[in-house]
């Protein structure tokens, strides 16, 4: 029997084993409508899998329920906020440490297929809400790989399938993730609302429809803070905890964390040269520099220690570290059953990573993973640098992404060049026609009085197009970058503008 997608998709229903991939810009309606798909399986009493990198487990338990009639429905969730790893008291519920993760994601989906066997629903549907940040933490090639075995476990059991690519997703790599599914479901920009066609499935209409309704801005995550955490750029609180230093300059702030970044020692190594050429591979991109050292007493042998200076952080053997990593590149499903993922990967991704002649496209997507972390809180305080103000306008859904902010409980405070703003009533706008912000590319967001949602973009332009910085969830870094935000750029309270 086929899945119902009445009023979902382009099409009534879906053959079982289908996958789909949505492609198009963001806040389209892309979430809501990945929701309505799980929630129509659900009223169906069809098991449903949703595997989210962008909200909290509460969160989008939430947001499906409100689009189904069913009373403590088997919805599960694999998520990666709000939770520590492996916590799972919640019935249903599986948590990755981030969405660097991929094994413990994977893992998560594999044992939630289980679950929901068990009680008796054979027919399942698996969202993955949104790709971006798994390539934002990870290299394409184990982004792909992970999904292929995830899709394909699902097409396996005669499940239905819907992952979302944000646009911006560079063409060669959205046509490869493309080639991993059955049908493509494309969203485009439309007055007076988006609209989306479905390729690849037969029965599906040639012409762009208007998508279902867009999801409204979410609600604020929680209580309030009570503790300043949201107060505007240049105010304080005798409350608020300030940062213990405050940077001299942007410049200053990348220079000081390239000098202390972690380090991978590996001691006494006498083991295969191409394990130690995997892991300098793998943790280039945390910002984690791997080198070798002999010890007078010759032990422990093949052993890593994760040092940030002087001080050590947690340590691993070669070998189990780079089966970790190799799994993640592994086409074989069963995989994700059998490895135990070192706390040292965690405390290495769970750091700050590094942006090295990065270009502008590894910038989009990072951006963008910050300013929808603001969206989903709905409060607190995002400080965005564009260089130059009307840059705003340059990208595809930008525009749109900071009205749907603009629109909700945050503070914007938007930096650079002056320029023509969309709504700049909805905004602070901190200009200077010279100096750091126009060479400075940021967005930084204060986490709305939670450390765990707190997250930071900072980057100064090398070359034309070239770029070097970080981009972290420490909270002590985002405390520092925001009180020299706050301190170098006071509001002036007698213009928006300054």
């Amino acid at each position: 029997m086929e899945y119902d997608t009445r009023g979902i998709l382009p099409v009534d229903s879906l053959a079982p084993g289908k996958t789909i991939l949505g492609v198009g810009p963001p806040l389209v309606g892309e979430r809501a409508l990945g929701h309505r798909f799980l929630a129509r399986g659900l009223d169906a009493n069809e098991g449903a899998i949703l595997v989210t990198t962008t909200q909290g487990a509460a969160q989008v338990r939430e947001a499906v329920a409100s689009s189904t009639g069913t009373a403590d429905p088997p919805l599960a969730v694999v998520a990666t906020k709000d939770a520590a790893p492996g916590d799972t008291d919640a019935d249903l519920t599986w948590y990755g440490s981030s969405p660097a993760d991929l094994t413990g994601i994977g893992i998560g989906v594999t044992e939630a297929m289980e679950a929901l066997a068990d009680r008796g629903h054979d027919r399942v549907r698996l969202v993955v809400d949104s790709l971006s940040p798994l390539t934002v933490y990870s290299d394409f090639d184990r982004v792909y790989r992970f999904l292929h075995v995830i899709l394909g476990r699902i097409s396996s059991v005669d499940g239905v399938a819907f992952c979302y690519l944000p646009a911006e997703v560079p063409d060669d790599e959205s046509s490869t993730v493309r080639g991993l599914t059955d049908g493509l479901l494309e969203f485009r920009e439309a007055s007076p609302r988006p609209e989306y066609r479905l390729r690849g499935i037969s029965g599906a209409p040639s012409e762009w429809l208007p998508a279902p309704d867009d999801e409204a801005s979410p609600a604020p995550e929680g209580p309030a803070p009570t503790d300043g955490a949201t107060e505007a750029v240049g105010t304080t609180d005798e409350h608020t905890p300030q940062p213990r230093t405050v940077p001299d300059s942007l410049h200053g702030l990348i220079e000081e964390v390239a000098a202390e970044r972690q380090t991978l020692t590996v001691l006494n190594y006498d083991d295969d040269a191409s394990l130690l050429e995997s892991l300098e591979t793998y943790f280039e991109r945390l910002n984690v520099e791997v080198r070798t050292t002999e010890t007078p007493t010759e032990t422990p042998r093949n052993t890593a220690i994760l040092h940030r200076g002087s001080d050590p952080v947690d340590m691993a053997p070669v070998r189990i570290l780079d089966r970790a990593v190799r799994i993640e590149r592994a086409d074989d499903a069963a995989d994700f059953e059998t490895v135990e993922r070192p706390t040292l990967l965690r405390r290495a991704e769970s750091d700050c990573y590094r942006v090295d002649g990065g270009g502008k496209q590894y910038l989009i997507d990072i951006s963008r993973l910050v300013e929808e972390e603001a969206l989903d809180v709905g409060r607190g305080t995002l400080y965005t640098g564009f260089q130059r103000l009307d840059r705003i306008d340059d990208e595809y859904g930008t525009s749109r992404i900071y009205e749907r902010i603009a629109a909700s409980l945050v503070d914007t405070h938007l930096f650079g060049q002056s320029g023509d703003v969309p709504d700049a009533g909805s905004h602070t706008l901190h200009t200077e026609p010279d100096g750091e912000l126009v060479v400075a590319w940021f967005v930084v967001f204060d986490g709305g009085g939670n450390d765990d949602r707190k997250v930071a973009l900072v980057c100064e332009e090398t070359d034309p197009g070239t770029y070097r910085g970080f981009w972290t969830r420490r909270p002590d870094l985002v405390d520092r970058t925001v009180a020299y935000l706050r301190e170098r750029y006071p509001v002036d309270t007698s213009s928006a503008e300054v």
